[in-house]
């Protein structure tokens, strides 16, 4: 407050735009297999994962191909690409945790009872008013 000028700082905050940053998804899952098929069928899903979201060296050459991208989408159907739009991304983060409730459990044949899987992906795009 400058009593001399009859000026006082203004209480309105200016909101400079700088950049659209890129958006990021996280997903959690929990999963319990009933039987050996399930436990099976859920190992191969996390080596799979594993795999496609690293770089893959190419042959005889010091250079790598890029992680595989995702198309996220909610639902079957024309009426479901609409509900939470998802631009292509990549797997940025991705962690298994084999004793989710907070001490570890297993099967006798050593495999855990329970498995948490989270995943995060960030867009590789920034949305814009066209996208909608």
């Amino acid at each position: 407050v400058d009593k001399t000028l009859g000026t006082v700082a203004n209480p309105h905050l200016a909101v400079i735009f700088e950049q659209a940053n890129l958006r990021e998804h996280n997903f959690t899952y929990r999963f319990s297999p009933n039987n050996q098929d399930e436990l099976s069928t859920l190992k191969t899903i996390i080596k799979s994962i594993k795999k496609r979201i690293l770089p893959t060296p190419e042959a005889a050459s010091f250079t790598m191909k890029f992680p595989n991208t995702c198309d996220i989408f909610f639902g079957e159907g024309q009426n479901t690409k609409d509900m939470y739009k998802i631009k292509t991304c990549v797997m940025n983060d991705f962690k298994v945790n084999y004793a989710p409730q907070g001490s570890p459990a297993f099967f006798r044949t050593g495999d855990p009872v329970e498995v948490e899987i989270s995943m995060s992906f960030k867009e590789v795009e920034v949305h814009t008013s066209d996208d909608y």
